[in-house]
């Protein structure tokens, strides 16, 4: 099946004279996490990783994604001669120009890669006199039946979890838009969105944002998502002053004077549709974003709150896991930690696929257990558990080792280089302004004096 989308792309390509093409697994959002209607690098690849990019040529395919999935990439690309890169070796923007010939085309869905990528896109192949298509037919081509958009139920986020009321969050942020000389403030960060206008949802796992755009002036707020007309939510939404349209309809919302909009979260389709109009004001980071950085005393006590109930699920967890040892498979483990952070009644959903992996399944860093074909845990390893959930108060992550049994030497000196590499962490002086990358050395270079290494980053 992959093999045969790849020739159709292929066949579309040369009637089109496309000489490469990017396929991403974006939303229009540029979201961590999408629903299967936009990942459009599973479909072509059956790539399951939370990060790639795809790049299809007459006579090559290569996947490029980050050290955390290059392994679980092997697997699930073998047989499929693709070729697999890992985007800290070798760069993604030079692969595409090497790849395309001077006054060749370059074709993707203009919806799901970010103004920022194209405009290094851009920059890398000035040189080339590339045209671009970005239609996004290509793929329409290729899927006679894409997965529907997720159309859950949106609710309100109470003000005694969400800080404040969404009304002091447009009186701040319009002043930032003041200060900044914007006139019309367009977010397309769902996660922005939803802090925005204290709203929720299940519509996307491991998530509790929605498919929305936000468009704010100084005298207008309007929201673009599936909402229901005749809910309640939606009286509320209007009597609070919001005017409601649908996802689709950013484009039909009048605006005015200087756009202000993130070119990072942005898509180049809606960004480039903006610019033959409008003067665009880019923002590195979007202001919500600024905004919900500082958080207010009560979202602090919440985040607390929100660890000690989570902290309670493990804690029975942990003792669950030590009465049936022996008896159970990492897909077990994964279901009995939701089970158990179910019991909470400000429980929404887990805040990413459970990871529960037994001994050599740990090596495999985003490993999710699959019903039927998970390992037993048994009496003689190590079982990996990286869980969190999303809570009305907030969301958490917790990563758990735990011995089961008897452990081999070379498990306990990989254990304690990497209890070395924390306690040098812990134990360094750094300048304001530091980042994890900076220091990242002083945790790796203990790796590394064993010749070894890891594939993540250490911090960020």
């Amino acid at each position: 099946m992959i093999k045969k989308r790849i020739n159709l792309l292929r066949s579309f390509m040369k009637e089109e004279g496309i000489d490469c093409y990017v396929i991403t697994k974006n939303d229009p959002h540029q979201s961590e996490y999408v629903p299967k209607h936009f990942n459009a690098v599973y479909f072509m690849s059956s790539f399951s990783g939370s990060y790639g990019y795809l790049i299809v040529t007459e006579f090559k395919c290569a996947l490029f994604t980050d050290g955390r999935y290059t392994l679980q990439a092997s697997l699930e690309l073998d047989g499929l001669n693709i070729d697999i890169h890992s985007i800290n070796d070798s760069n993604f923007y030079t692969y595409i120009a090497d790849m395309t010939p001077v006054d060749g085309a370059i074709g993707f869905d203009g919806m799901s890669l970010s103004m920022h990528e194209f405009n290094i896109i851009c920059k890398m192949l000035k040189s080339k006199n590339i045209s671009f298509k970005t239609d996004g037919d290509a793929l329409a081509q290729v899927f006679n039946k894409k997965p529907p958009l997720p159309r859950a139920k949106i609710f309100e986020h109470d003000d005694r979890y969400a800080g404040c009321p969404r009304a002091e969050k447009m009186a701040e942020l319009r002043e930032m838009m003041k200060e900044r000389d914007i006139d019309t403030y367009i977010i397309s960060s769902l996660d922005d969105i939803a802090y925005l206008f204290n709203l929720r949802s299940q519509s996307i796992n491991n998530s509790t944002t929605f498919p929305s755009y936000a468009v704010i002036s100084q005298e207008t707020v309007s929201l673009c998502a599936n909402i229901d007309p005749e809910s309640k939510l939606a009286m509320k939404l209007i009597e609070d002053r919001v005017s409601l349209y649908n996802y689709t309809d950013v484009l039909k919302i009048k605006v005015s004077g200087n756009i202000g909009l993130s070119p990072k979260k942005t898509s180049c389709s809606l960004y480039l549709s903006l610019a033959k109009t409008y003067n665009i004001i880019p923002i590195d980071i979007d202001l919500t974003s600024l905004m919900k950085s500082i958080k207010t005393p009560k979202e602090i006590d919440n985040i607390l709150q929100t660890n000690i109930k989570d902290g309670i699920a493990m804690v029975k967890f942990i003792m669950w896991l030590k009465k049936h040892i022996g008896n159970i498979t990492e897909y077990d483990v994964a279901k009995k930690l939701y089970e158990l952070r179910n019991l909470n009644e400000e429980f929404i959903g887990t805040s990413f696929d459970t990871i529960a992996s037994f001994n050599e399944n740990g090596a495999i860093v985003h490993y999710t257990p699959k019903k039927g074909l998970s390992k037993r845990i048994e009496k003689n390893g190590v079982l990996l558990v990286d869980s969190g959930g999303n809570y009305l108060g907030g969301t958490t992550d917790i990563t758990r080792t735990f011995p089961t049994g008897y452990i081999n030497k070379e498990t306990k000196k990989d254990m304690t280089l990497v209890l070395k590499a924390h306690i040098s962490l812990a134990r360094a002086v750094f300048l304001y302004g530091t980042t994890g990358h900076n220091i990242d050395i002083l945790a790796r270079n203990i790796i590394w004096q064993n010749h070894i290494n890891y594939n993540t980053g250490t911090g960020v």
